[in-house]
């Protein structure tokens, strides 16, 4: 009976190991699937041009780096040619300028006739519209127009003649999501308008959400050990004050820890951080007072039971 009513439980932790291992492979190919999907997100080709064929000028755009402080994004262009504009030795064959909305430096670049791999061009563009005091639900936009066409046929036909272009797009931000579309396809395939919209990736905002809420549980316990001091007259020992100093260091540390967190000021910090830290500071003050106003006998109710009221009892009970 007793050797059955063992395997019964061996069997049954065994079962129990079993489905915690298969609900942990779910999670984790679930967390992995995120990321992936996170990463499919990073490339987009842009390639609408009617004779790409006969020649046209290949740029790829890499984000590099964007500071949503400053609202600035940088990219890295870097143009490459094909059709009849390769000429002999796989050179240019006759000059083109490269046209880019550049917020910082030149505009327009010249691309010389005989040159092989062409330089990659480092542009900045700022933001169209978002703040990062909205963190972690900030989202930006940004624009980005580039073309490329002949100097020469625009001097002699002293018209606007683009050479077609393909586009293709990658971010290399890990903690930003960036969309980006084309806002002009109907108007002009050859001169390239495109829309980046940048928010916080799923992984930033659940971490940024997560400290928040860690943040605002500590503040509970606060709480929680300040209503058991003053209304359960417990004892205020040395670690409880401790406790409660360290939170108030503590917690600008925690709240720091969120992912490309602004500097004080953000929307988490009235959501959560300014509440949290003046419930430490408060819950401190509190505590001090009430230990230093308490009367002696109060300061500790677990006092140890003098023993001639201890030997009472005991002749009481015999």
């Amino acid at each position: 009976m007793i050797e059955s009513i063992k395997k019964k439980k061996t069997l049954v932790n065994i079962g129990i190991g079993i489905l915690f291992l298969i609900i942990f492979g779910v999670s984790y190919a679930k967390v992995l699937r995120v990321f992936e999907a996170e990463t499919e997100q990073r490339e987009v080709e842009f390639s609408e041009a009617e004779d790409l064929e006969t020649e046209s000028v290949d740029i790829q755009i890499r984000l590099n780096t964007f500071d949503a402080l400053k609202g600035d994004l940088f990219l890295r262009v870097n143009p490459d040619y094909r059709g009849t504009l390769v000429g002999i030795d796989n050179t240019l064959a006759r000059s083109l300028r490269l046209y880019l909305k550049n917020s910082q430096g030149r505009q327009e670049f010249e691309l010389k006739a005989g040159t092989g791999k062409l330089e990659p061009v480092l542009v900045v563009t700022q933001i169209d519209s978002g703040l990062s005091i909205h963190y972690p639900f900030d989202e930006y936009k940004a624009s980005l127009k580039a073309y490329v066409y002949d100097p020469e046929i625009w001097k002699n036909q002293k018209k606007e003649t683009y050479v077609p272009i393909t586009v293709e797009f990658k971010s290399f931000i890990t903690e930003f999501e960036v969309e980006s579309k084309r806002i002009n396809a109907e108007e002009n395939q050859r001169v390239l308008e495109l829309e980046f919209t940048i928010r916080r990736t799923k992984t930033a905002k659940f971490f940024s959400i997560f400290v928040m809420s860690a943040i605002g549980l500590i503040t509970l316990v606060m709480l929680s050990v300040l209503y058991s001091v003053i209304i359960n007259k417990r004892k205020a020992e040395m670690g409880t004050f401790a406790f409660m100093s360290a939170m108030i260091f503590a917690l600008p540390a925690l709240r720091n820890s969120q992912p490309g967190v602004p500097p004080i000021g953000a929307l988490c910090d009235y959501l959560v951080f300014f509440w949290a830290e003046g419930t430490a500071a408060i819950c401190l003050i509190v505590l001090v007072t009430v230990w230093f106003f308490r009367k002696p006998e109060e300061k500790d109710i677990y006092q140890p039971i003098p023993k001639e009221k201890e030997l009472e009892g005991k002749q009481t009970n015999t």
